[in-house]
């Protein structure tokens, strides 16, 4: 792990570097950023923390390929368009006070080297080259470390006895309470991600319950969750302990049982003396107990 701080132009930042290759520059237009060897595909999570220097202050969060810019690139002050479909962010905040802010990236394909931006938009004096205080920055595939007096929980999703493939993006919902109170609701997979995080939340007790959804020609027959390393349990609704900069998780696992689907009309043509009575599946194979159909005594 490599930590570098400097300062320079409108940026006091403090980097910290974990899991990630590239450099550090500044350029004179009140910007700072880093490029990074990624893998398509991949999410990134990024997350910092931000105040005002002198009053409010206002930055943006911009992430993208390099190949199609130029060297001379500048997205600050008066060149900032927020319409950009590479900003990711644009934060405000007081003086006083620093504010935790995090978000996804999901890598395009083709992208194996990302740049992330940290760009001065508006400073509470008019001057760009003195304003908007950065620190505990971070960005890399594993989630960051939740801030002081907040954590973080992970929900991730797994199913059994049907290929994930076969599942169309969000399939699955949670519902995450605090209390009575619905906080969010996320969706799984998202891009082919199955997992799904909360990030600076407020310790205590949460209860996540998953909305399942059967799936075409699949019956669902259990779920199942595991908090942390505790003991699997089944159903649909978990509590759990999220506590000050830690991270939390639960896994929720579906079991799926095939339906044999017998197109219609096909029934008394090609099965005419016998019934299918059961189906069940060992080691990824379909058996189908059949019995003969009696036939009916003469009245």
């Amino acid at each position: 792990m490599l930590d570098q701080s400097f300062s320079a132009h409108n940026f006091e930042v403090i980097f910290t570097m974990e899991n990630r290759k590239g450099h550090i520059d500044i350029t004179m237009m009140s910007q700072a950023y880093q490029d990074v060897l990624t893998e398509p595909g991949t999410v990134l999570h990024w997350g910092l923390e931000h105040a005002g220097r002198w009053g409010t202050d206002t930055m943006a969060v911009i992430i993208s390929d390099t190949k199609s810019m130029s060297s001379d690139w500048n997205p600050a002050g008066s060149g900032f368009d927020q319409s950009n479909p590479d900003v990711q962010a644009v934060l405000s905040d007081k003086t006083g006070k620093w504010t935790y802010h995090y978000g996804d990236y999901t890598v395009p394909a083709g992208q194996y080297v990302t740049r992330f931006y940290f760009v001065a938009v508006a400073a509470a004096n008019g001057n760009l080259s003195n304003g908007n205080l950065l620190d505990n920055i971070s960005f890399g595939k594993d989630l960051p470390n939740p801030p002081a007096k907040t954590g973080n929980l992970i929900i991730t999703k797994q199913v059994e006895g049907i290929a994930a493939s076969q599942i169309p993006d969000e399939s699955f919902t949670f519902q995450i309470k605090r209390g009575e109170e619905v906080i969010e609701e996320v969706q799984i997979p998202q891009n082919g991600q199955w997992s799904a995080s909360l990030q600076a939340v407020e310790p205590g007790e949460y209860t996540v319950t998953e909305i399942a959804q059967e799936q075409n020609n699949y019956r669902l027959e259990h779920t199942f969750y595991l908090v942390g390393q505790e003991s699997q349990a089944e159903g649909m609704t978990a509590r759990i302990d999220v506590t000050k900069e830690q991270t939390a998780t639960v896994t929720y696992t579906n079991q799926y049982q095939p339906l044999m689907v017998v197109p219609t009309g096909v029934e008394n043509r090609m099965f005419p003396t016998i019934l299918m009575e059961t189906a069940g599946i060992a080691g990824g194979a379909v058996f189908l107990f059949l019995r003969r159909k009696r036939k009916e005594k003469d009245s």
